[in-house]
């Protein structure tokens, strides 16, 4: 069982406590001054004052559990508007994406039917992998959001970041990756951020048309101790739009963002109090740096 488990305050819970509490209380109060005071008069007096303290007590008791449930649907109600909020937006990426790779995937086979021809074939190839890979990401991002159980937890993202190279290695052989780590680097995160790297890795090889990419990664610690991860790269760079709609965390009718991915790294940085820039890398690409809260990986509590 989780050692972090509290039981819910229902009202029914509610009542069962007050119900014990103010029970006991009247049946050992009773008892003691039963048997600690033989007076009438000073038992008179006693009881008036015990009723006094039963009165306080119990407001105080009620205001307890009454504040403890409040406080439970208040973050109830935050987790959903948090998930209601990433939705919509995977929503409308869904929606403006897929109907740009439909609309690839129908021109293609229009000229297919026509005039044939293998690179239009191959086309619609990819166009399909894409939509495959976009509906794995959206599920991942849907699953984040919705989980009741989800908490953060201690990573080294030391380790994390040599995984998700080792496995950007293999499926992008043609690219180079560089790294600068130290030896340890605990962060406190779910444990969906060795996806959120991985997407990283993933975005700056696949944005780049020309195949010879060259990524690099670093982690340091910042001036106020939190951790900070750089992916860098030297492609095109991502578009002005697209990390202004990151950074923003708002989808707007007429802008929509092309990476359901990086979506989910924003989702998992900021959910984990992170920080997410994207900034221009000289002479050309782009570096993504996240900022995360260092953590003490004994206990589990944040440094």
């Amino acid at each position: 069982m989780d050692s972090d488990y509290v039981p819910e305050l229902t009202p029914a819970a509610i009542a069962l406590v007050y119900a014990l509490v103010s029970g006991s209380w009247i049946l050992l109060s009773d008892r003691i001054v039963d048997a600690l005071v033989q007076d009438p008069s000073l038992q008179a007096w006693l009881q008036t004052v015990k009723g006094w303290v039963f009165v306080v007590g119990s407001a105080l008791l009620i205001y307890s559990l009454v504040s403890v449930r409040e406080a439970e649907l208040e973050r109830t109600t935050e987790q959903l508007q948090q998930a209601l909020q990433q939705t919509s937006i995977l929503h409308r990426l869904l929606r403006h994406n897929l109907r740009n790779v439909c609309g690839i995937i129908r021109g293609n086979l229009e000229y297919v039917a026509t005039d044939g021809g293998s690179e239009r074939v191959e086309t619609i190839e990819a166009s399909i992998d894409r939509l495959v890979e976009m509906s794995r990401k959206a599920t991942a991002l849907r699953n984040f959001t919705l989980e009741d159980s989800r908490r953060p937890y201690p990573h080294d993202m030391v380790t994390v970041v040599e995984d998700a190279v080792q496995s950007a290695r293999t499926t992008h052989p043609d690219a180079e990756f560089h790294t600068n780590l130290p030896d340890s680097a605990w962060v406190q995160t779910y444990e969906q951020i060795d996806t959120a790297v991985g997407e990283l890795l993933d975005n700056a090889v696949c944005h780049n048309e020309d195949g010879d990419t060259t990524v690099r990664v670093g982690v340091t610690y910042t001036s106020d101790g939190r951790v900070r991860l750089e992916v860098s790269d030297d492609g095109p760079g991502i578009p002005e739009m697209e990390r202004e709609l990151l950074t923003a965390g708002i989808e707007k009718p007429m802008h929509h963002s092309q990476g359901i991915g990086l979506w989910l790294v924003r989702t998992v940085v900021t959910e984990s109090g992170g920080d997410l820039t994207i900034v221009d890398n000289e002479p050309q690409g782009s570096v993504v740096v996240i900022t995360l809260p260092a953590a003490d990986p004994r206990d589990g509590t944040t440094a």
